[in-house]
């Protein structure tokens, strides 16, 4: 209730906005929708503006009862998914918005642009010329740079933005073995670092691994699930997904500090990005695991090493558009979970990739 008292727009999403609705003198019943897809319709308003009515995942509607002053702005099946109080510019939408969503974007343009008023700032080529800027800061100290590899489209791209900065004899591509179910990803690691005529080095972590039942891993008892992140996130109900091994990339991190140090580097990049920790799918992706990691990392070597990971705050999306400039040779790069002849398109990575592209 206290939000309402700043006289400021407000969009709650999810469990938020039965909260918004009881502040506003609503209230809430039992479940109406639970953890299905449903067939949501939009009314002509603001905050749907270019949102074509279909299918969305719902973890959970709940029946409202709405103020007499409030507008419901999206139905499913005879419940009401989304309300407004426009003359406060109050906004409530009890689905979630999933990551690479181009409606869940829509909607968050909408609210940010026209109804707050926010200035758009960002663009790809501010995004590029920050990445660029902290790549030649890393690079005026000298030394090396050791870049994290592990044959997908975002280390890929990371590797090229690294090589020109540094130059191919200045970077070290490492790609590590955590016990995955195939070896796709290695065999595409070593192409790309082939293409761009850099040292490559392995390390082999999967003993570390052995007693995690993660469904990425070859001796695991799940199989990957065929769905987007987004809808696992929802079924995990605040815990991590299947696909999260633990904490890799720590140890990733960790492992690549110690070598990136004994061959005098100066620099660890890591290619993070905001996607995989959107929603704590990956929490070992999140800035604060990067900020943490980056802190650890300077502070045990004294400040001889740190880490870069500039695609940290960027969508796959915006990735893959810089890597298109690059030219980087996403022909060799494989994101799949399975090992098939063919990448499966079912599982989450698979979904990511083909709708950032």
């Amino acid at each position: 209730a206290e939000i309402l008292k700043l006289d400021i727009p407000v969009l709650a999403l999810g469990h938020a906005a039965h909260m918004l609705i009881a502040a506003m003198g609503g209230a809430c019943a039992g479940a109406a929708i639970s953890k299905k897809k449903a067939n949501v319709q939009y009314a002509d308003c603001k905050l749907f503006t270019g949102v074509e009515g279909g299918e969305r995942y719902i973890q959970e509607a709940v029946t409202l009862m709405l103020p007499a002053d409030v507008q419901v702005t999206a139905g499913a099946g005879g419940c009401t998914v989304a309300f407004e109080d426009s003359k406060r510019s109050l906004f409530g939408v009890q689905f979630e918005l999933e990551r690479n969503d181009p409606d869940g974007s829509t909607i968050l343009k909408n609210f940010a642009r026209d109804i707050c008023g926010c200035t758009p700032w960002f663009t790809m080529d501010a995004a590029l010329a920050e990445a660029r800027r902290a790549l030649t800061e890393a690079s005026i100290e000298g030394g090396f740079a050791v870049c994290g590899v592990s044959g997908g489209v975002d280390s890929s791209t990371l590797l090229a933005l690294a090589v020109k900065r540094f130059g191919a004899e200045n970077v070290f591509a490492l790609s590590i073995s955590y016990g995955q179910r195939h070896e796709k990803e290695i065999e595409s690691a070593k192409a790309v670092a082939a293409h761009y005529g850099v040292e490559q080095r392995f390390l082999d972590l999967s003993a570390i691994f052995a007693d995690s039942d993660c469904s990425l891993l070859e001796h695991s008892s799940q199989d990957v699930p065929e769905e987007s992140y987004a809808e696992q996130i929802d079924e995990a109900d605040g815990s991590t997904v299947s696909t999260y091994v633990p904490f890799r990339n720590g140890l990733f991190l960790s492992s690549a500090a110690s070598m990136a140090l004994s061959l005098g580097a100066s620099v660890l990049f890591y290619g993070a990005h905001h996607d995989d920790w959107a929603g704590d799918a990956y929490p070992d992706c999140s800035i604060e695991f990067v900020n943490a990691m980056n802190l650890a990392i300077t502070q045990g070597t004294a400040g001889q090493l740190h880490m870069e990971a500039p695609f940290v705050s960027w969508s796959k999306a915006d990735i893959v558009k810089c890597g298109l400039e690059l030219d980087v040779p996403y022909e060799l790069t494989w994101s799949c979970y399975e090992g098939g002849e063919r990448p499966c398109g079912k599982c989450g990575t698979c979904i990511d990739r083909n709708r950032a592209f």
